[in-house]
């Protein structure tokens, strides 16, 4: 055999012997010892960075899990087994390193259009949801340039492009027109129903009707466990169920949305800490049994909700606190929230490890520059299952002594100083 011929076969088989270690300058990503899994060493150029290691869809490059997320103390390898992920897909692993929020445009309403009190936001199916809570006029009897939101609520619906969608209720937009101190939430099922919290219910919309549905809860004194007055805060979670906190109580009702009324009462949880949003949205869930809430002392909640009750699981423990944190999305244990203010503008991501949530990042500041991080009044925050896009409303209300909201709806992406993709070594994705 000729030395070309032998050097030919001695370089294909290193190749094939190789073929499922995947390496770059800062990521090696090889097969575990008994192949169910892989073995993943980072090599960060700054160990002192807040960093994202995430396992995404090698299709629609959305997470399916998250590794590690914040600063590096060591170098030691993450593993990651096959039977974690989906059952099916081609997976790959993405490392961000030195990770911020980039500001990219401002969602505007058409015909030149102004917000003037958006107070949610939601992503949700592929479609962007926002509620502008309505006109804001002074507070009665208020010696303060206080205002409070008066007029109709409206809910808009865009496009994942962020065009208006004009096939959702009157040409993109829906009009309420309840109390509008309580309207500044709201939430949309798996079947495009609509959920607004009213006060003392909480009502069902189909966009197409000019009516209610039907409305969940109401106000019983003989029952009052089940009552749910003084709601401005929901969470829809998997079917049938949807989570009621009372604001200014220590009260979280469950409810089977499908039915009327009281007729869906599920259960009761009094928490360990008071729950409180103003009228803003507390609440958020993953749709798979965790629930998360914002509580009076700047924090974070996780709850469980193990079909026939609700248990406590932790508390985070963010330092400094949070200033009024509102408006939390969670997207495969990320848990964005919002730091309202008075004294703050500022977005907070933290990481539910599945033992504790710990705090990854704090990004923006206090203001009101247009293309930059600076918020005043950030009241929600909604994030794409890729976790490469967030949307941030500020509300319009004037609070005593201090500015009123910046009322705008922006779009940031998530990027990171240094990104690497690479296969995982299992599945269609690395042949």
């Amino acid at each position: 055999m000729r030395l070309s011929q032998i050097s030919s076969c001695l370089l294909c088989g290193f190749l094939a012997a190789s073929t499922d270690v995947f390496a770059g300058p800062l990521l090696t990503v090889e097969p575990s010892a008994d192949k169910q899994g892989a073995v993943i060493k980072v090599s960060p150029e700054n160990f002192g960075s807040t960093n994202l290691l995430e396992v995404v869809d090698a299709k629609t490059g959305n997470c399916v899990k998250v590794i590690y997320a914040g600063r590096f103390t060591n170098s030691e390898p993450f593993s990651v087994t096959r039977r974690s992920l989906p059952p099916q897909g081609d997976f790959r692993v993405r490392y961000r390193e030195d990770i911020r929020l980039v500001f990219d445009k401002d969602i505007s309403l058409p015909k030149q259009k102004k917000w003037i009190n958006p107070t949610d936001v939601q992503f949700i199916n592929g479609s962007l949801y926002v509620m502008d809570a309505g006109r804001l006029d002074p507070k009665p009897n208020s010696p303060s340039a206080e205002t409070v939101p008066v007029g109709h609520a409206n809910l808009y619906k865009f496009h994942g492009d962020e065009s208006l969608d004009r096939g959702f209720g009157d040409r993109g937009c829906l009009t309420l027109c309840e109390s509008p101190s309580y309207l500044r939430s709201f939430g949309v099922d798996e079947k495009g129903l609509v959920y607004f919290p009213n006060g003392t219910n909480v009502e069902v919309w189909d966009e197409d009707e000019d009516d209610p549905l039907h409305v969940i809860g109401g106000t019983d004194p003989e029952a009052p466990t089940k009552s749910t007055q003084n709601v401005g805060s929901i969470a829809v979670g998997p079917p049938p169920r949807i989570y009621i906190p009372s604001d200014n109580s220590t009260l979280l009702r469950v409810y089977d949305r499908s039915k009327k009324e009281m007729e869906g009462f599920l259960y009761t949880y009094t928490p360990i800490e008071v729950i409180t949003a103003a009228q803003n949205r507390s609440v958020t869930t993953d749709g798979n049994g965790a629930v998360y809430f914002t509580d009076g002392l700047g924090q974070m909640l996780k709850f469980e909700d193990t079909g026939k009750e609700m248990r406590f699981r932790y508390i985070s423990h963010v330092a400094p606190v949070i200033d009024c944190p509102l408006g939390p999305a969670i997207s495969q244990g990320l848990l964005w929230v919002t730091g309202h203010g008075p004294s703050s503008g500022e977005i907070v991501l933290l990481w539910d490890t599945g033992a504790k949530l710990l705090t990854v990042g704090r990004f923006g500041t206090q203001g009101v520059a247009p293309g930059k991080t600076e918020f005043s009044n950030p009241s929600a925050v909604a994030a794409t299952p890729d976790h490469l896009s967030l949307w941030v409303v500020e509300d319009g209300v004037k609070e005593a002594d201090k500015p009123p909201g910046n009322a705008r709806v922006r779009h940031f992406k998530i990027t990171g100083e240094k990104t690497e993709e690479v296969p995982l070594p299992f599945g269609n994705a690395s042949k």
